[in-house]
């Protein structure tokens, strides 16, 4: 319920989820800084405004298939147009995505570079079945 209803308040606050830089700076102030000196519903009171509830996790699981699918298209397209910027690149991290024993991509070079490996490992490994 709670990851539901996180994810309702950061929509309607920020407008998306995906790459948004402002939503960690939230997490932090009102789930991560105050450690144990709140309860979990303290911390969903603080960040959202209100109690805990399970209303996001119920719209959600009644959504029909076409209402899921035509959410989804929409957050896509919304995603395509916005402008990305590099702000993972500044992490302070050393990622590594693995398969296995095979190291997929890194950030040895750089963020950019990582994603750019994974994509092409994606698409040689997972080709899609589109058939319409």
């Amino acid at each position: 319920m709670a990851v539901y209803q996180t994810r309702s308040h950061f929509e309607r606050k920020y407008g998306y989820l995906t790459d948004n830089p402002k939503i960690g700076a939230d997490l932090a102030t009102h789930y991560w800084n105050p450690g144990n000196s709140l309860s979990h519903r303290e911390t969903i009171q603080s960040l959202t405004g209100a109690t805990l509830s399970g209303r996001p996790l119920a719209e959600f699981c009644n959504l029909g298939n076409d209402a899921l699918w035509e959410k989804a298209k929409q957050k896509i397209e919304a995603a395509a147009r916005r402008t990305s910027s590099d702000e993972t690149a500044h992490l302070d991290a050393s990622i590594h995505i693995v398969h296995g024993a095979e190291e997929i991509a890194s950030t040895t070079e750089s963020v950019s570079r990582m994603w750019r490996n994974f994509e092409t490992w994606i698409e040689k490994n997972y080709k899609a079945d589109v058939t319409s």
